[in-house]
């Protein structure tokens, strides 16, 4: 089983892109889709957050 690779889901859906279409180009379920939209949404999720996010998770800044 492949990990789900959240920030490409993220910045599809912020893109607009549809959720039929992400799960397809991700290789995930449409379930991981619609929870990453879903957190999208909730926690009022930018592009540019979303990329704060994970420079600092990267740098571990």
């Amino acid at each position: 089983m492949m990990a789900v690779n959240w920030k490409q889901i993220m910045i599809m859906r912020l893109k607009g892109v549809s959720q039929d279409r992400v799960a397809g180009a991700a290789r995930c379920s449409k379930r991981d889709v619609a929870r990453a939209s879903r957190v999208i949404r909730e926690h009022g999720v930018t592009m540019e957050t979303l990329m704060v996010y994970f420079v600092k998770s990267v740098f571990r800044v």
